[in-house]
């Protein structure tokens, strides 16, 4: 029992703790995409100048939020 309460602690204190996030830009007119790939549809360009999401990134492809929409852009052309 008790180590249910502690279990259902943790996770309601995982649920209220803020996501580690950055703020970067893009360095020009960028494709937001739906997955992590040339091959995954354009569903946002992201403007020069205009602050966005990060969540996170991998050697290309970073996860981003930007405005209402989160997915995915190429780090290449992301200025933090």
């Amino acid at each position: 029992m008790i180590r249910a309460l502690t279990v259902a602690g943790a996770l309601v204190l995982g649920l209220t703790l803020p996501t580690l996030v950055d703020a970067a830009t893009a360095t020009g007119l960028v494709n937001v995409r739906s997955g992590p790939g040339t091959s995954h549809p354009v569903i946002r360009i992201a403007w020069p100048g205009r602050p966005f999401t990060l969540h996170g990134c991998g050697k290309y492809w970073c996860k981003v939020s930007y405005g209402v929409t989160n997915g995915w852009m190429s780090a290449a052309h992301i200025s933090k």
